[in-house]
């Protein structure tokens, strides 16, 4: 997949206010994606990268080459670059990653740039949160949603149960558990008309205890 490509998604995402329009956005990018592609498409649509540190911030991206004239970088592509600068240390790094910085955005096109940028500074407003990126990922694989989020609270990361869903189905989503040290992300709650309903729809939910009959 070209960066190019996944750049265009969110400009799309940010450029609207329906969450329908950008659920499907997002949906179309992830159905694209191979199965190699998805755990850093699914991050860059968060805004952010894969890498913990790169060493990199706005003083390493002021001066930057000139941009490309067409797209040609790829998602991989990208992230190997990122791995790369991220391993840079000791002696002589700083000119290594200036050197790596000035390779990679030579390569990139003026809006590859722009966005690149933006998410190494973690400057992307784009709004596609977590719970929009796990909508597209239930209508992409078409799996349930509830399983998307249970699977996303449970492995405390939408990255890594997208790429589960996406290969695996529902299957490979009832497969994530709880498991010691991991942390567990916050579970949005499900909406009902009233208490009844609400506790109705609790005590029917999967893993629910059984009501006394």
């Amino acid at each position: 997949m070209l960066l190019s490509d996944l750049v265009a998604t969110s400009d799309a995402v940010s450029a609207t206010r329906s969450r329908k329009a950008k659920v499907a956005a997002i949906a179309i990018l992830l159905a694209a994606a191979s199965p190699e592609e998805l755990e850093t498409v699914t991050a860059y649509l968060g805004g952010t990268l894969r890498q913990r540190r790169t060493g990199l911030g706005w003083r390493g991206l002021t001066d930057l080459p000139d941009p490309a004239d067409a797209p040609t970088l790829t998602v991989l592509e990208v992230h190997e670059a990122f791995d790369t600068i991220a391993a840079l240390a000791g002696p002589g790094s700083q000119a290594a990653r200036s050197a790596a910085v000035t390779t990679l955005f030579g390569r990139a096109t003026a809006a590859e740039q722009a966005w690149l940028r933006g998410v190494v500074t973690g400057a992307v407003r784009q709004g596609a949160l977590d719970a929009l990126v796990q909508e597209a990922v239930a209508q992409a694989a078409g799996v349930p949603l509830p399983a998307v989020r249970r699977a996303a609270m449970l492995a405390g990361s939408t990255t890594a149960v997208t790429v589960a869903a996406m290969t695996g189905g529902q299957d490979a989503l009832s497969a994530f558990g709880l498991e010691v040290g991991r942390p567990v992300l916050p579970m949005l709650a499900s909406s009902a008309p009233d208490v009844a309903a609400a506790l109705a729809k609790a005590a029917d939910a999967p893993g629910a205890p059984c009501r006394s009959t």
